[in-house]
């Protein structure tokens, strides 16, 4: 059995044409797959943001639940002087009235505005909180005698009316997340 050798047909340049082409088949798939994983990473950096938003959110509602009980015992006790924080909560100015800042300048829909009254933090909870005393409204029916400072036994009648208030709470996560969320209180008087 003898070899033979062919001679090619084609011309010199286009027998290294597999090569580039093979070559710029590698360089797409590379480009692809590092566009694949940035892709990928922008979407955990996404991820792990709303994780922090979340964790963010869980403690401005933290700062609503804390200081639900010191308003009505405020409300109950006609003062703040006597109120209790629970445990993590600290007054930011030295009267511990959280309403004693409050002026014609805070805007509740501008928290630019708003002067810090009270902070909590308990473990990985921390909130900023705005605590803004709003109007007071007679239950129907009662005497306005009761309304106006009468501190009987029970410093009141029961059901004597309302005192309503808003408290904005400003939530503070890893990375400096920070969420804002507000609740209106209706605190009845008795």
């Amino acid at each position: 059995m003898m070899l033979t050798s062919h001679n090619s047909t084609m011309p010199y340049h286009v027998k290294g044409a597999s090569l580039a082409t093979t070559l710029i088949l590698l360089l797409v798939m590379s480009l692809v797959g590092v566009s694949t994983m940035e892709s990928s990473n922008f979407g955990f950096k996404v991820s792990l943001n709303t994780v922090y938003k979340e964790q963010a959110f869980a403690n401005s509602e933290n700062g609503h639940r804390a200081i639900n009980d010191a308003l009505v015992e405020a409300v109950w006790e006609r003062s703040w002087s006597d109120v209790k924080y629970p445990d993590g909560m600290s007054a930011q100015d030295s009267t511990a009235d959280p309403t004693a800042g409050n002026a014609n300048t805070e805007d509740p829909y501008d928290t630019s505005t708003l002067v810090q009254d009270l902070n909590y933090t308990s473990g990985n909870i921390d909130a900023d909180l705005y605590v803004i005393k709003g109007r007071y409204q007679d239950s129907k029916g009662t005497a306005n005698c009761l309304s106006c400072g009468y501190k009987g036994a029970g410093k009141g009648g029961s059901g004597a009316g309302m005192v309503f208030y808003e408290v904005i709470s400003e939530g503070i996560g890893p990375q400096n997340a920070r969420v804002v969320t507000a609740v209106d209180y209706k605190v009845i008087v008795q």
